[in-house]
């Protein structure tokens, strides 16, 4: 008998320590026999109450709270201690409320618990009372962040229908490394791409798709598959080139329809009446139409040994487009690799024969698509 009125008096101790750590209106609320044993502990009924329940209305932000059931059995049993049961908020799911439960009886488990005759209570379910608080807020604010993520994701979705899609050119100084061609073909359906790879001394990258998933797909590439690659070589750069009208005396000396660096042409070159006329060109902005009959080349402007994308066309359905010919939509049904396809020559047999390319392409989009390839590599097309 004397250690149940220890036990009960240590117990009541520990509500009025709770109460005055929770003193707001319906903050920490006793329910009924505990409420009437509290106000008055000398007139305590026999037998005792089987426990002492409290209902704490824990708060764990200006917004949310969570109801917390505390319970402090009235025997002294060693294997009776104050327990603490989570209601479900509405701002957890089933699961979450099963995880934070399962976190809190491992962590009470690992701390010291109250003797048969309720010394320690207190701070037994302080502990569990801060430790449900901070995980609760460790969960509020993944939640909050797998909202601003949805959202952004809505965000981007609406931005992707609101552009349309793209077709996008990219040319390589140099790609032969085959399980880099694998991923850029494997990884393309991840992102909803299509298009083709040509490998090679330079290599081409044709991608159709949305424009914020080809920047994701090419970042990908770049620190994943090119990992091994000098940061410099895989930067992406535009392209710009001056269009050189040139005398057909000057045309006879380099052959029909080459590219050139201006390190390859001599400086006389440059003077009339050598040159006709010089336009710059910017591919991103508009398609140049090969001014017939007279023959040109194209002097790039850009380092030749970066990554460089060399045309953007938007295709059929987007706000950019103005026309729905066959080579303004997807034209690609999948991304493949087309090296194998194609015969090599050059010293090191990893050029490309341009003209299997051009062929390839033209059957695959028609003239249009073939002159979209002209302007990537610097090739005149009839």
């Amino acid at each position: 008998m004397a250690e149940a009125s220890e036990l009960l008096s240590n117990y009541v101790e520990t509500c009025s320590f709770l109460s005055s750590l929770f003193p707001l209106d319906g903050e920490l609320t006793p329910d009924g026999p505990t409420s009437a044993l509290l106000a008055d502990p000398s007139t305590a009924p026999s037998p005792l109450p089987h426990e002492l329940t409290l209902i704490l209305a824990l708060s764990i932000d200006t917004t949310h709270s969570i109801n917390l059931t505390l319970a402090l059995p009235l025997s002294t049993s060693a294997a009776s201690s104050p327990a603490i049961n989570i209601h479900q908020p509405s701002f957890l799911s089933r699961p979450q409320l099963t995880t934070l439960t399962a976190s809190l009886a491992s962590h009470l488990s690992s701390q010291s618990s109250p003797s048969p005759l309720g010394e320690g209570a207190s701070e037994y379910l302080l502990e569990g009372i801060e430790f449900v608080r901070e995980e609760a807020r460790v969960l509020l604010e993944r939640i909050e962040r797998e909202k601003e993520e949805l959202a952004a994701l809505e965000t981007e979705k609406k931005e992707r229908e609101k552009e349309g899609e793209v077709r996008v050119w990219f040319w390589f100084p140099s790609l032969s490394t085959k399980e880099k061609r694998d991923d850029m073909v494997h990884w393309a359906p991840g992102y909803g791409l299509t298009g083709f790879v040509l490998a090679g001394k330079p290599a081409l990258l044709c991608v159709e798709g949305e424009p914020t998933r080809i920047e994701r797909y090419m970042s990908e590439i770049k620190a994943v598959s090119w990992a091994d690659v000098p940061s410099f070589q895989k930067k992406v750069s535009r392209v710009s080139f001056i269009v050189c009208i040139l005398h057909p005396s000057v045309l006879a000396r380099f052959g029909r329809w080459r590219t050139f660096r201006k390190a390859d042409l001599s400086a006389d070159v440059y003077r009339s009446p050598s040159v006709l006329t010089c336009i710059r060109f910017d591919p991103f902005t508009a398609l140049y139409s090969t001014p017939t009959p007279l023959d040109y080349v194209l002097l790039s402007t850009n380092n030749y040994e970066q990554v460089s994308e060399r045309l953007r066309i938007p295709l059929a359905g987007t706000s950019a487009s103005t026309t729905t010919s066959p080579s303004t939509q997807r034209v690609f049904s999948n991304m493949v690799e087309i090296t194998d396809l194609i015969s090599k020559g050059g010293h090191r047999g990893n050029r490309g024969e341009m003209g299997e390319v051009r062929e390839w392409i033209v059957g695959k989009g028609g003239m249009v698509l073939g002159e979209e390839w002209g302007s990537v590599v610097g090739v005149g097309f009839e």
